[in-house]
């Protein structure tokens, strides 16, 4: 049952009907792994049955087919075939954090005390603390709980430096160029009102899947894009470190070199964080965009229907193996699910290193403080990544 709540529901208030059980003409479910997680849904506004009334801004929906809950932030009457329907849009109640605004925080910490500070209420009589909470009279609240396995030890690996002033919490957490996810290079995973945030995506595993072109999907499209391609750079920061990185030159493998020299930009001098930094910035681009897209189709009576179509296979963070349309076969990992709530369904998963997924702006947004060629394909990155 796809079933509509009203915007004040409490938290322990999601485990009836709610105001009505939805018969939608359309609803499906987008995930991707460090990005978007929301609903869209069609209604026909059925003259003999009121339930499409309900579907209004902030009122929630809770899908049949995972349980989660989304809050309705945008719809439109239209027409269909003729007839009039309601559309709408909505954003899973993890994005409530999108509405606490943190005033200011910043330090160097491990990422738990991170998320502690966060996480603390300001107090408007001391002024202590970090974050505004939505209170007050007919106001609804809610509490979220999060883990993470990331190690509090205080060791260099596990310390960071962030700073978070005057952005909303979801934003601190996902968001900003230095968000805990990015800093961290973690990957997050939204459970209603619990998530955390890990190495690798809570509940996942490897070797989930096995699908084949022809076989237990109707395409498979692989893209390789050597287009932001870097092999070598040398970096510098405000304090005058200078650090090069490269890929020995091999005339069979690339035709040339690609030269960037990033500026990285400090508070205050760090030469491992810039050496970290270097790395990572190379890490992420020395290496093609490699990404897959695959439709499915029927699999009943395939010798690899079993267990493909099923949400704890086919789920974001999983691992498994696609072989494509010229009989290449290669693990990866699974980035994106768009699942039909009406028929439960599976219909399409993005895998590999989709750059739409980073829906938040690149760790590197807040280093780079130049303009040439690494800092412009960056810039494009982004760019058709907030399309």
């Amino acid at each position: 049952m796809i079933c509509v709540y009203d915007k004040h529901t409490p938290q322990d208030g999601f485990d009836n009907c709610g105001l009505a059980i939805l018969n939608p003409l359309t609803a499906y479910i987008t995930e991707e792994l460090n990005g978007r997680y929301d609903y869209e849904i069609t209604v026909f506004c059925d003259p003999n049955d009121d339930s499409w009334r309900h579907v209004v801004p902030y009122n929630m929906i809770k899908s049949s087919t995972t349980g989660q809950i989304f809050m309705i932030k945008k719809i439109t009457y239209t027409a269909e075939n003729g007839y009039p329907v309601v559309k709408a849009w909505a954003d899973h109640i993890w994005y409530y954090l999108a509405d606490m605004l943190v005033r200011e925080c910043g330090d160097y910490r491990v990422m738990y005390w991170t998320l502690v500070d966060l996480f603390t209420e300001y107090d408007r009589e001391t002024g202590t603390g970090t974050t505004y909470f939505s209170h007050g009279i007919g106001l609804t609240d809610y509490t979220f709980d999060y883990s993470s396995d990331y190690s509090q030890d205080v060791l260099p690996e596990n310390m960071r430096n962030y700073h978070y002033k005057s952005v909303s919490l979801a934003y601190a957490l996902l968001g900003s160029p230095d968000s805990v996810v990015n800093l961290w290079d973690a990957e997050l995973h939204r459970d209603n009102f619990h998530f955390s945030i890990n190495h690798r995506k809570e509940g996942t595993d490897d070797n989930m899947f096995e699908l084949a072109y022809g076989v237990n999907c109707s395409n498979v499209i692989r893209t390789i894009d050597y287009t932001n391609r870097i092999t070598e750079i040398v970096p510098r920061d405000n304090f005058d470190h200078v650090f090069g990185i490269s890929i020995q030159p091999d005339a069979g493998t690339f035709p040339h070199q690609v030269f960037a020299g990033p500026q990285f930009s400090y508070e205050s001098d760090s030469e491992a964080q810039f050496i970290r930094d270097s790395q990572d910035y190379f890490g992420q681009y020395w290496q093609p965009t490699n990404s897959l897209e695959v439709s499915f189709v029927d699999q009943n009576g395939t010798d690899r229907s079993n267990g493909i179509n099923t949400l704890d296979k086919i789920k974001v963070g999983n691992k498994g193996y696609v072989t494509d349309v010229i009989g290449n076969r290669e693990e990866t990992k699974i980035i994106s699910v768009k699942i039909n709530d009406i028929t439960g369904r599976v219909e399409n998963i993005k895998l590999g290193q989709f750059i739409g997924s980073q829906l938040h702006p690149s760790k590197f947004d807040r280093l780079l403080q130049t303009d040439d060629s690494a800092s412009r394909r960056l810039r494009r990155f982004e760019d058709a990544a907030n399309t």
